[in-house]
């Protein structure tokens, strides 16, 4: 199951070298990230995942990881949610405790952040923020985790507003325009891996 597996990878830590770069012109359906992201230290990596484009930053205990789910339609925001708060307490971890932090539209799209605090099976705490997009070309997972570590309400805050700055756009409609705005980078669904220079 594609859930089941993304789920999976979030146990695994990805190292590679960094990319600050700005892509170049919108085409089609767009996510939309502010780069550099927040804090310093960070290593990337970008590849596919069962047909899907993944973009990993990661530091010791902690990551981002950027998710563009190919063909996921027919999934709102709240039943992605629930999705994924089920497959981790059906794999991961008994004690999951998830918080709505934000639900509504970014650009026209419908989307949903939330947070999840758990202890893992092995006995890991993981504190984790997810934001789910829903396109009309794919779905776009956004997951900021902290692993064994004290998260502090500033961070949290923070990387809320962060995720909060994340969005989606559609050269091809007026409903979801692009913004030309300095110090956005377009990673377009369908060929993003390439739009990142290493």
């Amino acid at each position: 199951m594609k859930i089941t597996s993304f789920i999976c990878l979030l146990s695994l830590q990805i190292l590679s070298a960094c990319s600050t770069t700005t892509g170049g012109s919108y085409k089609d359906e767009n996510i939309l990230l502010n780069l550099p992201i927040p804090e310093s230290g960070w290593t990337f990596r970008s590849g596919k995942k069962d047909g899907d484009d993944v973009m990993i930053w990661s530091k010791e205990q902690e990551w981002l990881r950027v998710s563009i789910l190919h063909g996921l339609g027919g999934r709102t925001p709240e039943q992605f949610r629930l999705r994924i708060d089920d497959a981790a307490r059906n794999g991961l971890t008994s004690s999951l405790e998830s918080t709505v932090l934000r639900k509504g539209y970014v650009n026209n799209y419908p989307m949903i952040l939330w947070e999840t605090d758990a202890t893992l099976k092995d006995g890991a705490k993981a504190v984790n923020l997810f934001l789910y997009v829903e396109g009309n070309d794919a779905g776009y997972w956004v997951n900021r985790r902290w692993l064994n570590l004290n998260v502090s309400q500033t961070d949290i805050e923070s990387w809320v507003k962060y995720l909060s700055s994340i969005s989606v756009c559609d050269s091809r409609s007026a409903e979801h325009p692009c913004p030309n705005k300095e110090g956005t980078r377009p990673a377009n669904y369908s060929d993003m891996t390439n739009a990142v220079q290493k």
